[in-house]
């Protein structure tokens, strides 16, 4: 209901019993808001996007975490780089599917699969290791919200 209805981020904390965990519950609403990941009207439910809310509530330590694990990538050129991180992002929004990833980007498999490839080889981290994509996919979270 409150996506047909939001003219603008929503960000929803979690349920709290009484009245003096307001505050925290509106700290929590502002942190779920912050990660958002696209322009326009949207609701971010705090619980429901542990990514998004770990990104943005501590956003100077997320920029040092994003910096270490991606930084390899500036390396390449800021077209190139912004290639392989709109990869990792659609690779990790279409749920790690390499064949969905290269249909919402239009291109082969293949084609995701050196990218990603290149990314292993830059960070250090690979597609396999739950660690690794785990860093992998906060770090992009963290890139995404300094953009913002």
């Amino acid at each position: 209901m409150l996506d047909r209805q939001a003219g603008r981020p929503i960000g929803v904390s979690p349920p709290y019993p009484t009245l003096d965990g307001t505050r925290t519950a509106l700290r929590f609403a502002k942190i779920a808001m912050s990660g958002v990941r696209s322009a326009g009207p949207q609701v971010i439910v705090f619980d429901k996007s542990p990514l998004a809310v770990t990104a943005a509530s501590t956003p100077e330590v997320m920029a040092r975490v994003a910096g270490s694990i991606l930084g390899p990538l500036d390396r390449f050129p800021a077209g190139e780089r912004a290639t392989l991180l709109e990869t990792l992002e659609a690779w990790r929004d279409c749920g790690g599917s390499t064949e969905q990833a290269a249909a919402a980007l239009f291109c082969h498999p293949n084609t995701v699969r050196h990218r990603m490839r290149r990314i292993t080889e830059a960070t250090g981290l690979g597609f396999t290791a739950p660690q690794d994509i785990a860093e992998l996919c906060l770090a992009l979270e963290a890139v995404r919200q300094q953009k913002r």
